[in-house]
């Protein structure tokens, strides 16, 4: 059993030995992080914002003053709430903080990729906390750059953010004094299987949150407005999905025969505004003239794109300049050279800046040329992404969202022990474990998405899964023309599933020919209720 010790903030420990009536972690995926203890005792306790709890090598703070309640002269007791780590984040502004410590303030929007958005998390902890006390840690890598709008938000509600922008996850971590940040997937999967019954790790399970309300089965998709012509189209505004793969240039939609079967039809529309015909340039050469940059990997001539009225614009997508947009009127393509206007912002500051290398091109930087009427190359590249973004969507939604309740034998984990004695921390959210119920048509993996777990008893945990965060594996093929993705996870429609009302027939009858391999290749798919490969 764990030890119940709290440390108070002028050093003083008090033991909650034999007085515990209850205490549990609880955690939630990207948000609660708490441990709750109930308190009985024959004399009254005080417990003070600040204090101190560690469970399971996780530190626990009070933040609020617990209730309290004096049933007589010898018994009072107490509803404790310790809050995590994370909460210390709400405390901290989130600012525009460069590494100099000069802020412009609260409110700001910024173009970087997650991992310079976790370095400025951190560095505004540390701006509050003290250097060193946070870290950066592990952060997913090779994310692209985006322009994010931050308005008096503290650290935990931007990390919240990150996270939902990136479809990751943050875990921090207790190294010495310090707390180090992990905003990466996570991707460990448990080896077990569970299934209820005597050894089999589960002592019961149950479906909650079923909802049809936001079903999906028929979905309008369109792209940004960026570079498209006035002639994109029959005139069209917006990006659009490739014309092979939707019902018609007047119905442009994409559907979901499998959930159409089962639900009827739903329509549902989305836009992905950053989605348009662009290529990402990259700067190969600067010059002595600050408004200057070749790239000599430029494949067309600019001066033959251009739309009636405007001057092609320069967006730049990392270095120092990054969410800045420039005019660019002159372009060389013998020299491949780039000529921009300089910017004034509503501060009065120019960029890029006169006297400031830190505010200045360089090399490396990365960039793309917007207000232009793209090669068709490129047109036909966003039309795919577009199209890709749409059937992910549509997997998405296409199904209710279910989540199970598990409540794990706790003797079945004990014998997982390798040490005798040595408790084994086993779940933690964002895992991938394996659940197994014939009655209730369950057979897949699915990812945790919050648990409650005994400190008293800790190998007794109540879990809620859910299939809406299972990382999804995408397994391609093409068929005429047609890119078919069947999304591995829990949220998987039938194979049968057409992605246009034209080719229903002759994918049903690839299906039949090849379900045999997709099956061995997605063998680690799940199949939750009645939703069937």
């Amino acid at each position: 059993m764990e030890q119940l010790v709290i440390y108070k903030r002028n050093g003083d420990k008090l033991n909650l030995y034999n007085r515990v009536d209850s205490a549990e972690q609880v955690k939630n995926f990207l948000g609660q992080d708490q441990v709750n203890i109930a308190v009985r005792s024959p004399e009254p306790l005080r417990f003070d914002i600040g204090d101190r709890i560690t469970v399971f090598g996780e530190h626990y703070t009070i933040n609020l003053l617990p209730k309290e309640r004096k049933n007589n002269d010898r018994e009072f007791e107490y509803n404790v709430t310790f809050e995590g780590v994370q909460y210390d984040l709400i405390k901290v502004q989130m600012l525009d903080i460069d590494d100099s410590g000069f802020s412009t303030g609260a409110n700001f929007s910024l173009m970087a990729d997650l991992e310079d958005y976790v370095k400025l998390v951190v560095r505004n902890l540390n701006r509050v906390y003290g250097a060193g006390k946070w870290l950066i840690g592990d952060v997913k890598q090779n994310t692209e750059h985006l322009l994010i709008d931050f308005t008096n938000n503290n650290c935990l509600e931007a990390l919240q953010n990150l996270c939902d922008q990136y479809i990751t996850h943050f875990q921090i971590e207790v190294v010495g004094n310090s707390y180090r940040l992990n905003v990466k997937n996570i991707d460990t999967v448990l080896p077990d299987t569970f299934e209820y019954g005597r050894h089999r790790g589960l002592y019961n399970l149950g479906r909650t949150n079923v909802s049809a309300k936001n079903i999906v089965t028929r979905l309008y998709a369109f792209g940004g407005t960026t570079n498209i012509p006035g002639d994109y189209r029959g005139g069209a505004i917006r990006l659009k999905m490739p014309i092979n793969v939707i019902y018609s240039e007047g119905q442009a939609y994409i559907t979901d025969a499998g959930a159409v079967a089962d639900y009827g039809v739903a329509e549902g529309a989305i836009n992905f505004d950053e989605v348009y015909p662009r290529r990402t340039g990259t700067i190969t050469q600067i010059d002595q003239d600050r408004l200057v940059f070749f790239d000599n990997t430029m494949p067309f001539d600019i001066n033959q794109q251009l739309l009636p009225g405007l001057n092609p614009k320069i967006n730049f997508k990392s270095g120092a300049l990054a969410g800045y947009t420039f005019d660019a009127p002159v372009y060389d393509h013998t020299q491949k050279k780039f000529i921009i206007n300089p910017y004034t912002d509503d501060r009065g500051f120019v960029f890029p800046s006169v006297d400031n290398n830190a505010f200045r091109m360089a090399v490396g930087d990365e960039y793309v040329i917007i207000d232009i009427k793209m090669p068709q190359s490129y047109v036909t590249q966003a039309e795919n992404e577009l199209y890709n973004k749409a059937i992910e969507q549509l997997s998405i939604q296409s199904v209710p969202a279910l989540q199970w309740e598990l409540e794990i034998d706790g003797n079945y984990l004990k014998s997982k022990e390798t040490v005798p004695g040595q408790i084994i921390h086993y779940f933690q959210t964002g895992y991938l474990l394996n659940v197994v119920d014939q009655d209730l048509r369950i057979n897949g993996r699915s990812q945790v998405i919050g648990f409650t777990r005994s400190i008293l008893r800790p190998y007794e945990y109540k879990i809620t899964v859910s299939e809406q965060f299972v990382n999804k594996r995408q397994i391609q093929r093409t068929f005429r023309g047609i890119d078919i993705r069947l999304l591995e996870g829990l949220n998987m429609g039938r194979v049968t599933r057409a992605i246009s009302n034209n080719f229903q027939t002759q994918i049903n009858q690839v299906v039949n020919n090849i379900q045999t391999t997709i099956q061995s290749q997605i063998s680690q798919a799940t199949n939750w209720g009645d939703r069937e490969w």
